[in-house]
């Protein structure tokens, strides 16, 4: 059984995760927290495998919070749930050690699949986040290919330059 604590600074979204999450045998819902201070305790205390945060919390920003909790709990799974796509925010939170970010709007299905795959190591990213990743990278990738072509020497050698 996978130990799963919610933090979200609206009561009626972790009353709701909490609702979709208990008619699964797999999970138990062990705490939550309308902020993330005294997280790290919490996980400690409760013996969690999985926190639920949301990325944007009043006092510790969500990807602060995720930052010291990994640092404290290297072996916790920490999954963002928010509204907010902001790719600056996605990011932060990531290289703070998330394992995946859901926007809220996600499938009960999904939602359950994706705890599970962090759960197990895994990580899991809504499909709007994944695809505004790929277009950065697409066009990072663009960006790169066209300053090689402008470090070239123009005209290249050997070319004969029509007058």
């Amino acid at each position: 059984m996978m130990r799963i604590i919610i933090v979200d600074d609206h009561q009626i979204v972790r009353e709701g995760l909490k609702t979709i999450l208990q008619d699964d045998p797999d999970f138990e819902v062990v705490a939550e927290s309308g902020s993330a201070e005294g997280l790290a305790a919490l996980v400690r205390r409760t013996r969690s495998d999985v926190v639920l945060l949301d990325a944007r919390l009043p006092g510790v920003s969500g990807a602060e919070a995720c930052r010291q909790l990994v640092a404290a709990n290297p072996d916790i799974a920490v999954l963002m749930v928010s509204s907010y796509t902001d790719d600056r925010l996605v990011e932060e939170c990531i290289r703070a050690g998330a394992k995946g970010y859901l926007i809220k709007d996600i499938q009960r299905l999904s939602l359950k699949e994706s705890i599970r795959a962090v759960s197990q190591g895994g990580g899991a990213v809504s499909p709007a986040i994944a695809a505004k990743v790929l277009d950065r990278l697409r066009t990072q990738e663009d960006l790169r290919s066209v300053r090689d072509f402008a470090r070239k020497e123009w005209p290249p050698s050997g070319a004969v330059r029509l007058t």
